[in-house]
């Protein structure tokens, strides 16, 4: 059994000493939700609670995760770290990979990528992103900005990572396989042929 301490809707500075606490308790992982902002009338329910109302206040900070992760990183000495979940259809696809890819290098073994989508149509609004085609970020990259002929992106690291993607909605990556930061699968062990005991 492993243990994770979320670190979601608390204030800024707690949040280095608890991961501390919980680096030296021995716990295994340390994550960061995501939100860019929350507005104070959504338009749509949360899907996740039987009326569709927010469980937490409206004025519940947010660290932004691709800052929260570093710097536990930098104040810990060995828990892993992961976002639960980066809101990925929000940015843009080759900065998210600058900025997880220089954290992983900085920190080798240490962090993983949790992405998801987001069911706030204001966030799409207001970052104007389209919400309907809020699928895997890879995909829509492709499609809406495709590379030049004979040019190549240079300089980013290549960490590899632990890549796993969540669903909220219609649009999504359901049963994404695990995948590295360049999006290639995983290798998996092939299944056992011993006979079952």
């Amino acid at each position: 059994m492993k243990f994770t301490l979320a670190l979601a809707m608390i204030p800024p500075e707690r949040v280095l000493p608890l991961a501390r606490a919980a680096d030296a308790a021995g716990w295994d992982s340390v994550t960061f939700p995501d939100s860019v902002f929350y507005p104070e009338k959504v338009s749509a329910d949360y899907p996740f609670t039987s009326d569709g109302s927010r469980f937490w206040p409206e004025d519940s900070p947010f660290v932004d995760p691709l800052v929260g992760l570093p710097a536990v990183a930098a104040a810990t000495e060995r828990i892993s770290l992961y976002t639960n979940v980066l809101k990925a259809p929000l940015r843009e696809p080759l900065l998210v990979a600058k900025s997880v890819g220089s954290i992983a290098a900085l920190f080798p073994g240490r962090v993983g990528l949790g992405v998801g989508l987001s069911w706030i149509p204001e966030e799409f609004e207001w970052l104007h992103q389209d919400m309907a085609t809020r699928g895997p970020p890879a995909r829509r990259a492709d499609h809406d900005h495709p590379q030049p002929a004979g040019r190549r992106v240079r300089g980013l690291p290549r960490p590899v990572l632990r890549l796993r993607a969540s669903t909220d909605g219609p649009a999504s990556a359901r049963g994404a396989p695990g995948a590295d930061l360049r999006g290639r699968p995983q290798r998996r062990r092939p299944p056992s042929r011993r006979p079952p005991r």
